[in-house]
Parts: structure tokens; C-alpha cells; sequence
């Protein structure tokens, strides 16, 4: 469904001068349909880069990404058009990163209702009661549903940016270090969701720094060393 070959993203900086900076080089991978794909690797390795260059939040310097999509067939997203990614994006690849991007004067509930309503079709209504459902297995406070996120914990935050990013089951799923915030109890329930998306399908390309969390959920873990941005 997903593979990458020879991928490599350079930076370049013109600050006193010109300078380039390897945010990943030759990462090669393979993830067939409803697998679980952990990367591992020090802080600063580039781990991040991939899921963006996947996600097309940067274009790649070189290699390719091939994608077996339901829209469009068999497409390389580093060649790609914008509208075409930006297609990908609504209907099939959801990306959920570090920290949850707080929009002023959004409730949780709604940022969690948006990309269902949006990409499902669905009433208010209905989205509610599903995002409801989602919040409260994520133990976020039946009070904290109509509060803005900005007031909320670092954890709590990263528990809303799961749901957002879980709620309308994508066909693919990029995550960043989803359970970096969060304490035993609560990986134990992200864990388990996003278990129950893999049973239903969805295959997953997930950051991790915890071995052996990712071992115990991943069908394949991609080590990566080395200096990189």
C-alpha cells in the first residue's frame, strides 16, 4: 500500500552563507494494507521529516513514494499535484503530530467534530455523539468538552489531537510520538484505539522512542542513526 524508496530531504539554508542541512537520506520501507510500521531512532534523526515528506508537509529532495490510493490508483505522492494531495488528505491520509494546533475560540468537542463532519458527510449530531463516545474513552472530563483546548494540560491536548486525528478512521494513518504526553494508563487506551483501527483496515506509520511499546504493537520497525536534522 505504502512504500518508500531512497527517500532523502535536504534543507537549505542561506544564513553567513549557504549551508545544507539532511533531514533524512536513502529511507527505504514497505507497509502493506492494515500493517503497523513503527520508526524508532534518537531525537534528531529525521524521523519527523518522513512522516512530513509523506504527508507532503515537505516535498522531498529526492527518492519516491509510491501509494496504493482508492481515489487515484497506484501514485508517486512525491510527484504529485497540491490538489491531488490535498484530495489525499480529506479523503484517505490523516496525520496527527506532536502538539495539537489550537484554533482561538474552538471548543474540543468541535475540533474533534470537524474533520468527521467534513469527510464523513455526517450530521452535528451525530458527529457529537461519536466524538462524545471517543473523549470519553480517552478520559477527557465531560466538562472540558465545550472548553477551549489552550486552557488544557499538555496531555489532555495531545488526547484531543488523537481523537481529531482517529475519529474519521483514515485509510492511512501518520502519527508523531502520539503517546509523548501521556501517562501509563492513558497509552494503554491509545494503544488500544489505535489497535482497533488497524483490526478495521487502517494501516499505520507511527513514531515511537518507547522499543518496546512499538514492539509490542508494530508488524515492522524502521531503525534509523545517524546525524540528520
Amino acid at each position: 500500500m505504502l512504500e518508500v524508496i531512497n527517500l532523502s530531504k535536504i534543507f537549505y539554508i542561506k544564513i553567513n552563507g549557504s549551508k545544507e542541512v539532511v533531514g533524512c537520506q536513502d529511507i527505504n520501507f514497505k507497509v502493506n494494507k492494515g500493517e503497523f510500521l513503527s520508526i524508532l531512532g534518537p531525537s534528531g534523526v529525521g524521523k519527523s521529516t518522513i512522516l512530513k515528506c509523506i504527508y507532503r508537509t515537505y516535498i522531498p529532495t529526492s527518492g519516491d513514494i509510491y501509494y496504493e490510493s482508492l481515489l487515484f490508483g497506484k501514485l508517486n505522492i512525491a510527484k504529485i499535484s497540491d490538489r491531488t494531495m490535498i484530495a489525499l488528505r480529506e479523503k484517505e491520509i490523516g496525520y496527527v503530530s506532536q502538539f495539537l494546533r489550537v484554533i482561538p475560540r474552538v471548543t474540543a468537542i468541535d475540533l474533534v467534530i470537524e474533520p468527521i463532519m467534513k469527510k464523513n458527510g455526517i450530521s452535528y449530531k451525530e458527529a457529537r455523539d461519536i466524538a462524545e463516545e471517543l473523549l470519553f474513552k480517552l478520559k477527557i472530563p465531560k466538562y472540558l468538552f465545550d472548553a477551549y483546548p489552550s486552557t488544557f494540560s499538555g496531555g489532555e491536548q495531545q488526547k484531543v489531537n488523537i481523537a481529531r486525528g482517529v475519529i474519521w478512521k483514515p485509510r492511512v494513518l501518520l502519527l508523531d510520538e502520539p503517546t509523548a504526553s501521556l501517562d501509563i494508563e492513558s497509552t494503554k487506551i491509545v494503544i488500544d484505539l489505535l489497535m482497533t483501527l488497524k483490526e478495521e483496515g487502517t494501516t499505520i506509520v507511527a513514531i515511537f522512542h518507547d522499543e518496546k511499546l512499538a514492539s509490542l504493537v508494530s508488524d515492522k520497525i524502521l531503525r534509523i542513526s545517524g546525524r540528520s536534522i
